[in-house]
This record gives structure tokens, C-alpha cells and sequence, in this order.
């Protein structure tokens, strides 16, 4: 029994409740009970109208209708009375009335009869308003029909879900006639703040058009990128980050499934390319992108489109797996026109991933080739600009001005950064290199070439304890990244932890053994332990895989010469010495020097060898101190004392006096100056 101070239950409710127990409305049970009694009210056999064929018109004409055949009420008996003729006006007066209600009940029984054969024609029928119409009727004559309430509530389901399904066709119909439009008118202005601004329209029309956003996230790409070029450094970041967070928007949809065929606007390959365009921004805007962005863009891709391709060697680039992007990107020749246009950066994009997968490679040529084309297509684009920058740097130029410029229009791009700081440390500019790099460090706190760059900084400058620091937190991203791990085993050595260092060598060493690198760290490691023999064998392995390696050559030298094998450290000196670049080789005045020592030791020795070393070395580093000393033991060699002498005491003067410099000195000293 319910509480006093609840409503009580409307049929309607009650349908709602009730809709699954008992006979379902329209079933053969329910049709013929109904039926039946329509038919009987006119007269007719009961199976005349279980035929659901029947027209409804019939049926309500037949439900208006008095039952025929039905005997009137018989009148009362007469009453005796003192006054009949007052009496009989009185019983006249209750028969009318009588009669009227017997009219009126039976026109009420009439009509819910025929609004309950109606309804259910009409449910019958997958007519749905016209049966909640019905039903409603039936209701509105006997509030608490519980048949009409069931009929209702179901039919009302029904009718909402056609509706809402119409609709639904409706508005994606309309999207995509809205989305076509504005392609069109895109597509004929160049300008791209009227592209802005028909978009923006068409979004106020409808926001959650995947399509649009796609369009809106490049159009917004394309004009923070021309403030960037113009040198709106504030609102060109800020552009980029919109764009991003427009094609995530897309992005987005298309993952919880709300795009594609429900959404009626975009395809596959353009909510692919828009999933590549947001990690190729987050790269851009806040370093290298999340392992995530580029598993999504790789995900989001259809098998074998070239948006695949793209997703696919891009996530290999980040991953260092250079041979793998570098096949995946060879393959392809062309973007496909949908890709292109969901893209920012259009077909430059493929000749960007070709530089810098080449460049990773170690081919710097092909890796200049690409970046070339790239700032053919995009000449404002920064990520072009900084790889540029670094093939020249790699080639051994001084790319300064190119660098800069990378920044300019990429004031948060990580790399761009980590370029110009190494272009600023090679011409000496410490502070300058210091400034970008910590720039790059706080825009992209986990990118691990800025903390590559910074660790070698660091080490440059003499803090290999916060260079090992930076690199423990590379390779807690990256435990197999090679370059950390032989940045790590120097710095390590620098703080004479040579066990550890061997560790780390030996692993780079496994991980590539093809790669000259590794080798040369290792032979570092080794030499520090005292291995001598086996650092020349790690020593001579990396040459043989970069012989033109000057840092190799030259330490290879310098590792004979401690043996006393004089002639295969003038081979490895001169090999180093005839490296020419572009930038200047600051170790090239102490590799003369030491060439000319070996020369000296030779057997017989090469005084006029070591005397053209010394002169070139004192030309281009007079602070070489011992390069006087060196060069006046060359002259008493070939019979100038005076000249040795002469050289001799610029040694000294240079040493701090004869107290500073050692016996054999001093005796050389007193013999030349008594000529002998």
C-alpha cells in the first residue's frame, strides 16, 4: 500500500512499469479481446474484425456508432398518488435525465472503444505519434486506462527514437553540406586570415564538426607560424598551442568513436593526418612529442596509407631507429592530397622526416638535399631551418646565422635550441650556449638531446659530476640510447670511476659495434684502467670505421706516442693533420707539436720535419710553450746553436725562469751559451 503523502500512479507510469508483464500490446491476444468487443457493438461475428487488414477508418466509424439491438430500460411502474399529475411530471423529468446519462455513458464507452481500436491499428503499424494520439484520447475520456497507458508509453518511446534518429540523419546531412561549403570557399581565398575567419564562421554554426576542426587547427598552424616569421614571438606560440589543441579536439572525437560515419564529416585518412599534425606541433612547440601523440598518430593511420608511413618513421626517429625511418620514407614518393591538406607544414613535412632521418644516419649529403627542399616549400618553417643548421654543423661550418634564425621562429623548439648552443660552444661563446640550452631545458624538460647538449657543456667546462647528472636522467628515458651511454662512460673517467665507465662502454659497444664511437669511448675507459694495449686495439678498430675522424686520429696518436712507437704516431698525427673542415680544429697547434716530438724521437729522428711542425704550431698558438723548447732542440740537430739558443731561452722566460724548469733544461742552457 503506498504512503498517504505520495501521488497517486498515473496510467501513464503505471505503462511504463507494466509494459513487460501480461499480454504485449499488439500482440494476437490483446487484438482479438479488443476487437471482439468493437464488434459486438456493432453487431457483427467477433472474428470479423481480428484480421489486423481492416481499415482504421472503419473501425472508427463502427466504434461511433449505438449498439444495435441493445432493449430500451423498461419504464417504472406507476406510482399512485393524491397529486398524479405532479408525480408524473417528476417521473418524466428522471426518465429524461436517465435516459440522457445512458446516452452519455454509452458515447463515452463508444469513443474509448473506438480511440483503443485506433491506437492499436496504428501501433500495429509502426505508426507511432498517431497511436500515442490515440492513447492520449483514450486517457483524457478514463484517466486510469491501464491498457492505454501501457499502449502510450510504448508507442512514445518509439515515436522519440524515430524522432531522434531523424534529427540525427538530419544534422549530419547538414554537416556535411556545411563542411563542403566551406572547403569551397577556402579553397578560393589564398589569404589565410579570410581562411581563419570562414572557418571561425562555420564552427560558430556547429562546433563539434570534426572536419572544421581539422581545417581551424592548420589554418591557426599556417598564421602562428607567420607571426613567428614576423617576430610576434608571444602570439605565434600561442597560435601553435591552439592549433594543437584543435586537432586534439579532433583527434579526440575520432578515438571515442564520435567522428567518421556518426559524425558525417571526416574521413579516416584526414583524421590520421590531423593525429600526425599534432605530434609534429608538439615537437615543435614543447620538444620531441610524447611516446603517446606518435603511438596515436601511428594508430589512427589506415593500413598502407601514406599518413602510415609518416606516423610510422616518425616514431622510429624518436626511437633512434634511423634505418627503419629511412626505409619507411624512401618508399614513399608523395603524400596523398587529404594527408597534405590536414598537414601545417603540406609536402614539406616528408622532406623534413627525410633530413632528419638521414641526418641521424650519419649521411649528411642526403640529409642537406632534404632540408633544402624542405625551406624550398616552407621557408618560415623552424624545425627546417634548425636541421639545416645542423647538417652544416656536422659538416664542420659555423652555421650561426641559420641557427638563430631556427629559434627565432621556433622560440621553444628543444632541438632549434640544442643546435645553437653547440654552434655558440665551437666558437667559444660559453655563455651564449649556456643561455640556450638552459632555454631548451625548460621548455622540454625531458627532451634527451637538450640534456645530451647540457651534459656535454657541462663536461666542456669542467662539471662531470653535473653532466654524469643530466645523463642518468637520459638513459633512465632511453637505457639503450648509445650516445648517453658513451657521454656517460667519459664523464665517468673524468671522475675517476673507471669500472664503472668500462660498464657503460662495453654496453654502447654491444648495442653498436659498428659504430666508431663506441670504440674510442671504450679505448678512453681502458686507457684510464691502465689498459694501454688494449685501448690502441679499441683505437685502431674506430678508425678503421671513420678514418677520417680527427678526435680518433688524434688520439690514437697521442696513445702510440706514450708507447714509443714514434712512426705509427706521425701516421695517426698526419692523418689527423690533413682533416680539413670548414670550422677551425683547435687541437690542431698540440697535434703539430706532438707530431714534431715524435719526429724527434724517430730513428734516425726527422729534425726538419719537426722544425716545419714547430713553425706552423707557433704561428697559430705562440702560448705553445713547449713548442719552443721542442723547436730549439730541432735547431741544435741540425747545427744552429745560436738559433737553438735563441728558442731556448724563450722557453724559460715562458716557464717563469730557470728556477721553474727542470736540471737537463739548465744544462742545455749554460752548454749553448758557452757555443758548445
Amino acid at each position: 500500500m503506498a504512503p498517504a503523502d505520495e501521488a497517486p500512479e498515473t496510467p501513464e507510469a503505471a505503462g511504463e512499469k507494466r509494459f513487460d508483464r501480461g499480454p504485449r500490446p499488439g500482440s494476437e491476444d490483446a487484438k482479438t479481446r479488443n476487437w471482439g468487443a468493437i464488434a459486438r457493438a456493432q453487431g457483427r461475428p467477433p472474428e470479423v474484425l481480428t484480421d489486423p487488414e481492416i481499415p482504421a477508418a472503419e473501425v472508427e466509424d463502427a466504434g461511433m456508432e449505438l449498439a444495435p439491438g441493445r432493449p430500451a430500460p423498461a419504464p417504472p411502474p406507476p406510482v399512485r398518488s393524491s397529486r398524479p399529475f405532479g408525480v408524473a411530471i417528476v417521473v418524466a423529468l428522471a426518465l429524461l435525465v436517465g435516459a440522457a446519462a445512458l446516452v452519455v455513458s454509452l458515447s463515452r464507452r463508444a469513443r474509448t472503444t473506438a480511440a483503443l481500436a485506433r491506437g492499436r491499428v496504428a501501433l500495429a503499424g509502426g505508426e507511432w505519434d498517431r497511436a500515442v494520439e490515440a492513447f492520449e484520447l483514450v486517457l483524457a475520456i478514463e484517466p486510469g486506462h491501464l491498457e492505454a497507458g501501457e499502449s502510450r508509453a510504448f508507442a512514445d518511446k518509439r515515436a522519440r527514437g524515430a524522432t531522434a534518429a531523424l534529427t540525427r540523419r538530419e544534422r549530419i546531412g547538414s554537416r556535411r553540406a556545411l563542411v563542403a561549403a566551406t572547403r569551397r570557399r577556402v579553397a578560393e581565398t589564398t589569404d589565410p586570415v579570410d581562411r581563419a575567419a570562414i572557418i571561425d564562421r562555420a564552427l560558430a554554426a556547429d562546433p563539434d564538426a570534426t572536419a572544421l576542426l581539422i581545417l581551424r587547427g592548420v589554418a591557426t598552424a599556417v598564421l602562428a607560424r607567420a607571426d613567428l616569421a614576423a617576430g610576434r614571438t608571444r602570439p605565434g606560440l600561442a597560435g601553435l598551442e591552439r592549433a594543437a589543441t584543435s586537432l586534439d579536439r579532433a583527434v579526440a572525437q575520432a578515438a571515442s568513436g564520435a567522428a567518421n560515419e556518426r559524425d558525417g564529416s571526416a574521413d579516416p585518412a584526414e583524421l590520421a593526418a590531423a593525429a600526425l599534425a599534432r605530434a609534429l606541433l608538439r615537437l615543435v612547440v614543447r620538444g620531441a612529442p610524447a611516446a603517446a601523440s606518435v603511438a596515436r598518430a601511428v594508430e589512427a593511420a589506415p593500413a598502407g596509407s601514406t599518413t602510415a608511413t609518416l606516423a610510422a618513421a616518425l616514431a622510429a626517429i624518436v626511437g633512434r631507429r634511423f634505418a627503419d625511418a629511412r626505409a619507411r620514407l624512401d618508399a614513399t614518393e608523395d603524400l596523398d592530397p587529404r594527408t597534405t591538406a590536414a598537414l601545417p607544414t603540406g609536402r614539406a613535412t616528408l622532406a623534413l622526416l627525410r633530413a632528419e632521418a638521414a641526418l641521424g644516419a650519419g649521411d649528411l649529403v642526403a640529409a642537406r638535399d632534404e632540408a633544402e627542399l624542405a625551406l624550398a616549400l616552407a621557408p618560415d618553417h623552424g624545425r627546417a631551418h634548425a636541421l639545416h643548421a645542423a647538417i652544416a654543423f656536422e659538416g664542420g661550418g659555423d652555421p650561426r646565422e641559420r641557427a638563430e634564425r631556427a629559434v627565432a621562429l621556433g622560440p621553444l623548439d628543444a632541438f632549434a635550441l640544442g643546435v645553437l648552443a653547440r654552434v655558440h660552444a665551437a666558437a667559444g661563446r660559453r655563455a651564449d650556449a649556456q643561455a640556450a640550452i638552459d632555454r631548451a631545458c625548460r621548455s622540454a624538460p625531458d627532451d634527451a638531446g637538450a640534456l645530451l647538449v647540457r651534459a656535454d657543456l657541462r663536461a666542456a667546462a669542467g662539471d662531470p659530476a653535473s653532466a654524469a647528472r643530466d645523463l642518468d636522467r637520459v638513459l633512465e628515458l632511453d637505457p639503450d640510447r648509445v650516445d648517453a651511454l658513451i657521454a656517460r662512460g667519459a664523464a665517468r673517467v673524468a671522475l675517476s670511476r673507471p669500472a664503472e665507465a668500462r660498464a657503460d662502454l662495453d654496453r654502447a659497444v654491444a648495442l653498436s659495434p659498428d659504430r666508431a664511437a663506441t670504440w674510442a669511448g671504450r679505448a678512453a675507459a681502458r686507457r684510464a684502467a691502465g689498459d694501454l694495449g688494449g685501448a690502441a686495439a679499441d683505437l685502431e678498430r674506430a678508425r678503421a670505421q671513420a678514418p677520417t675522424d680527427r678526435a680518433i686520429l688524434f688520439e690514437l696518436g697521442r696513445l702510440h706516442h706514450g708507447q714509443g712507437d714514434q712512426a705509427r704516431a706521425v701516421d695517426a698525427f698526419s692523418a689527423a693533420l690533413a682533416v680539413r673542415g670548414d670550422r677551425a680544429w683547435p687541437e690542431a697547434p698540440t697535434a703539430l707539436g706532438l707530431r714534431a716530438r715524435a719526429r724527434l724521437g724517430l730513428s734516425p729522428p726527422d729534425p726538419r720535419g719537426a722544425l716545419a711542425d714547430l713553425e706552423e704550431a707557433l704561428r697559430a698558438d705562440p702560448r705553445l710553450v713547449s713548442g719552443w723548447e721542442l723547436r730549439s732542440r730541432a735547431w741544435e740537430m741540425l747545427g744552429e746553436p745560436a738559433r737553438a739558443l735563441d728558442d731556448l731561452r724563450r722557453f724559460v722566460e715562458l716557464r717563469g725562469g730557470e728556477a721553474a724548469v727542470g736540471a737537463d733544461v739548465r744544462d742545455r742552457l749554460r752548454r749553448l751559451e758557452r757555443g758548445g
